[in-house]
This record gives structure tokens, C-alpha cells and sequence, in this order.
């Protein structure tokens, strides 16, 4: 009799851990799946963006902006070139600038702006 009742313990014992682990598992793929759809929404939403921006910089180059702030950036040669990047003038500019333009572009996003 003893015999058994250490059988069924056992199995019990067992039964228990594989009802504690099912939760974990399904946890485990559930978190793969998710992770697979928001890797695969990432592709996608870039495969989307990249265009655009490509489309942009070709709008950019042909429009003579780059030629432009090269004449700007030569500008800045002598000792006010040195003050100008000892105090990274260009690069604020630059940041400025493109703050103004990501403001513009959020505040016509409809939900947002």
C-alpha cells in the first residue's frame, strides 16, 4: 500500500510542476510571437519611410541647397571659422533648423497638432 501512495505522490508532485509551467510556456511563445510581429512592423514601416526620405534628398540635392551651405560653411574660415567651431556654431544651427522643421511637421499630424 505504501508503495502506491508514493506512486501517486509523486505523480501528483509532477502533475503540479507541469501545471505550473504550462503558464511559462505559453508566456514564452506568446512573447516570441510579439516580438516577431513588432520586428516585422518595424520592416515594414521602414521599407515605407525609406522612399520618402530618399525622395527628399533627391529634392534637396537638386534644388542647390547643398551648394549653398557650402558657400555658408566656407564663409566661416580665419579665426571666426576657429570661434565658430570652438563654439559649434554650425552644428546648433543645423539643430536649430531642424527643430523648426519637426515642429512644423508634428503640428500637422491630425491627433497630435
Amino acid at each position: 500500500m505504501g508503495a502506491i501512495g508514493s506512486i501517486i505522490s509523486d505523480f501528483a508532485a509532477l502533475l503540479w510542476q507541469w501545471l505550473v509551467y504550462i503558464p511559462k510556456f505559453v508566456a514564452g511563445i506568446l512573447v516570441g510571437v510579439l516580438d516577431s510581429l513588432k520586428y516585422y512592423a518595424n520592416l515594414v514601416l521602414l521599407k515605407i519611410v525609406n522612399p520618402f526620405f530618399d525622395l527628399v534628398v533627391s529634392i534637396l540635392d537638386g534644388s542647390g541647397i547643398s551648394s549653398s551651405i557650402t558657400t555658408i560653411n566656407s564663409a566661416f574660415s580665419g579665426s571666426l571659422g576657429y570661434w565658430a567651431g570652438y563654439f559649434n556654431i554650425p552644428t546648433s544651427i543645423s539643430l536649430i533648423v531642424a527643430a523648426y522643421l519637426l515642429r512644423f511637421a508634428i503640428r500637422r499630424i491630425p491627433f497630435i497638432g
